[in-house]
This record gives structure tokens, C-alpha cells and sequence, in this order.
């Protein structure tokens, strides 16, 4: 019984460790992702491409700060612009270009599929994404999908073309847990779980609170 409850507290240890993280866009020193790691976040996801077509400079350097300050799980996401701007492999290309000269470098790069200027046509859409998942994988980095199922249907419709990706999940209910996820887009459950946005963090942060199992 007492070894029974050892590995149970180490469970609960491990997990309260392992699954709070954030994403922000404001510039972020070594010293706050110290702070921000003595206050429970374990993770961090920076933008690196806006959705201005252009390379996010701040959210590169924020990668090589949480680096510096000891972060190991550090992941990425590009925000494409789909409108008169460069194709969808070269805002890719271009934002990869970028971490990889700042010298530093992410796990996951994930693809930010949320309603803003998207063009009707869900086959458009389709192989703007495709193409966007091909460019990060030929690349040499992993890739995943951050949405929700309204934002996919309407984007892309009836669509699972990247449900072997993994799934990082926007739903703003306050719950650290997938209880209320329903699939869609081919996703039977997600990895990453933004549950709380627009969060006045600790260490005088903005940020978007994210969980992970």
C-alpha cells in the first residue's frame, strides 16, 4: 500500500510539473522565463511568422531567451497571412530561416488555422495548409494544427487531411482537461489544449494559457 501511494504522489508531482504552459507575443527576457518557470509553466509557444505575412523578430528572440534560461520545451507558431502576401511555403520557409539563424531551434511548429481573411474556397484553403505542413516537415521539424472545430469547418469544411497531425486545441473554458472535446477534421482527441486566453500572468506577463497531458 505505502509503494502504492509513492508512485501516486510521484504521478501527481510529475503531472503538476508538466503541463502548465503559455503562449505570448511580448518580448520576454531570460530572466522572466525564470520567474514565469518558479511559477509553474513548463512549456512555451512562440509566434514566429504573423499574420502579416512577415517573420516575427520578437517571438525568434523569445525562443533564444526561454533557450537561455534553461526552457526545453520550447515549440513554435506561424500565423499565415493568406492574402496578397508571399505563398504559404515561403511564410514558412521564411519564418524557419529565421530560428535557424538566431542560432536556436523548436520542437513543433504549429500551424495556426483560425477565421481571419481565408478566401471561400475550402479547396484553395486546403492545399494552402497542405503545402504550409509540407515545407515545415521538409524542413526536418514536426508540425501540428492549432483550431477549433468551428474555425476548421470553416475554413477547410469536411476536411482530414492532417488528422495524423497533432492537435493543439483552443477552447476557452477554464478546465485543464479534454473532457469537452468533440471530434472533428479527423482529430479523435487533441495534444495541447489552450483552455484561457488574454491571461494577466505572473511576472507581469499577457499570456494564453495552455495544457498538456
Amino acid at each position: 500500500m505505502k509503494l502504492v501511494t509513492l508512485i501516486a504522489l510521484a504521478l501527481v508531482i510529475r503531472a503538476s510539473y508538466a503541463t502548465l504552459g503559455f503562449d505570448a507575443i511580448s518580448t520576454l527576457t531570460s530572466s522572466t522565463f525564470q520567474c514565469l518557470g518558479s511559477n509553474g509553466y513548463s512549456f512555451f509557444i512562440a509566434r514566429v511568422g504573423r499574420s502579416n505575412g512577415q517573420v516575427d523578430t520578437v517571438g525568434v528572440q523569445n525562443i533564444k531567451n526561454a533557450r537561455s534560461a534553461g526552457w526545453t520545451n520550447v515549440d513554435a507558431y506561424i500565423f499565415p497571412c493568406t492574402a496578397s502576401c508571399a505563398s504559404a511555403s515561403n511564410q514558412v520557409q521564411n519564418a524557419i530561416n529565421a530560428i535557424k539563424n538566431a542560432g536556436t531551434t523548436v520542437g513543433t511548429i504549429w500551424l495556426d488555422i483560425e477565421i481571419l481573411s481565408w478566401p471561400s474556397n475550402t479547396a484553395t484553403n486546403r492545399q494552402f495548409i497542405t503545402d504550409m505542413v509540407n515545407t515545415v516537415q521538409n524542413n526536418g521539424y514536426r508540425v501540428g494544427i492549432y483550431t477549433n472545430a468551428n474555425n476548421w469547418n470553416t475554413i477547410v469544411g469536411a476536411w482530414t487531411g492532417t488528422s495524423s497531425l497533432p492537435l493543439w486545441w483552443a477552447k476557452y473554458d477554464g478546465q485543464q482537461n479534454f473532457g469537452s472535446f468533440s471530434p472533428f477534421g479527423g482529430w479523435s482527441a487533441p495534444t495541447i489544449k489552450q483552455y484561457e486566453g488574454d491571461v494577466n500572468g505572473p511576472c507581469g506577463v499577457s499570456l494564453d494559457q495552455n495544457w498538456r497531458p
